[in-house]
């Protein structure tokens, strides 16, 4: 079992110390230097693709639910001027006798 932490005096002042060493080192500036060209063409070239990245996930997301759906088969049968959907059992019977053919050589 873990045993309680000891808040002791000396404990504090080691937390304390390494806390304002770490603020202080966060806070220091850092020496100015300058950017070459191409180091701000490549932040810029990377901030860019993000941005497409991110308009083309958001364009993709709303559109969703517009896609076609490839998996599914749809047969119509038009008897004159009207036209409908043939039921999937009926269309499955119809595919079935086709798949049992195999071709003749001669």
């Amino acid at each position: 079992m873990i045993s309680a932490m000891s808040y002791s005096g000396g404990f504090r002042l080691i937390a304390v110390v390494l806390v304002s060493v770490l603020l202080v080192l966060a806070a220091t500036p850092a020496r100015a230097e300058a950017m070459d060209a191409l180091t701000i063409v490549a932040i810029v070239g990377v901030a860019l693709a993000g941005i497409v990245l991110i308009a083309y996930l958001v364009v993709a997301n709303m559109e969703g639910g517009r896609t076609a759906d490839t998996g599914r088969i749809v047969w119509m049968a038009c008897s004159g001027d009207e036209c409908g959907p043939v039921p999937t059992s009926v269309a499955a019977e119809l595919l079935a006798p086709a798949a049992l053919v195999t071709p003749q050589g001669p």
